[in-house]
């Protein structure tokens, strides 16, 4: 589903920046958009949509993405819990995707910075004087006229002050970053250079299973549920999450 949702998300993002259109800003909208996200079009979950700006986006890619868990019949029906561990798996995407436009942000605007340096004759426009000018707002007068604008425009396309130094925790909401990001994409793929990853790609393995007390408790009633019970006992609460050894 996250492979799924990496698709859908990355068509969506992309085609709303190309177009113009409003993005919600993805730091702040609360979890359950991204549990939505993540069933959105699928017929197990009565193909439920988070906006209705999506829907458009969706039925231009459910060829491809499929509409189904590959369920038919009696197994249609979701497993009773299994919407817990949806809830862990869509804080697993939303941490992705915020870490994607965080993590590394320097070392991309430091490689837009080498590949323009690259580009222009003139030899005083070094990756790292060009780098430390973008983080200032100090290039010398001398530079070439393009390369002076692709300083402001860096510095204007991040929302800094003329006398703000960019640093790593210079307080940029994502939404500004991931325009950023697109639009440093526009910038490689016109000086025909590597690209970026726009969205997270995921293979699924153990590491992304994740049983948390109740989840566990969850799913062991059940199976005791077949057989004789013994009384239902007491759920577990956050202090039952302490292991043997951490505990008094």
């Amino acid at each position: 589903m996250q492979r799924r949702l990496s698709l859908i998300f990355n068509f969506y993002v992309t085609n709303a920046l190309e177009k113009g259109e409003r993005l919600p800003d993805f730091g702040k909208v609360p979890d359950s958009y991204w549990k939505k996200l993540l069933r959105i079009g699928l017929s197990e979950f009565g193909n439920e949509m988070p906006s209705c700006e999506i829907r458009p986006y969706f039925d231009q890619v459910k060829n491809m993405v499929g509409t189904s868990l590959g369920k038919t019949g009696e197994m249609l029906r979701i497993h009773e819990y299994f919407d817990r561990a949806l809830g862990h798996a869509a804080i697993q995407f939303k941490t992705s995707v915020l870490n994607l436009v965080k993590v590394n942000f320097f070392s991309r605007l430091e490689r837009l910075c080498k590949c323009v340096a690259r580009s222009t004759t003139d030899e005083s426009v070094r990756k790292y004087t060009l780098y430390n000018a973008v983080r200032r707002n100090n290039a010398p007068d001398g530079w070439p006229n393009d390369v002076l604008s692709f300083v402001q425009e860096v510095r204007e396309k991040l929302g800094l002050k003329q006398d703000q130094v960019l640093y790593d925790d210079t307080d940029i909401s994502v939404l500004k970053r991931l325009q950023f990001h697109w639009w440093m994409q526009q910038r490689f793929e016109l000086m025909e250079e590597r690209k970026l990853r726009m969205t997270p790609v995921f293979d699924v393995s153990r590491a992304h299973i994740r049983l948390d007390a109740t989840h566990l408790y969850n799913i062991s009633w059940s199976c005791l549920k077949m057989y004789e019970a013994p009384p239902h006992p007491k759920a577990p609460i956050k202090n039952c999450y302490l292991t043997p050894s951490s505990s008094k």
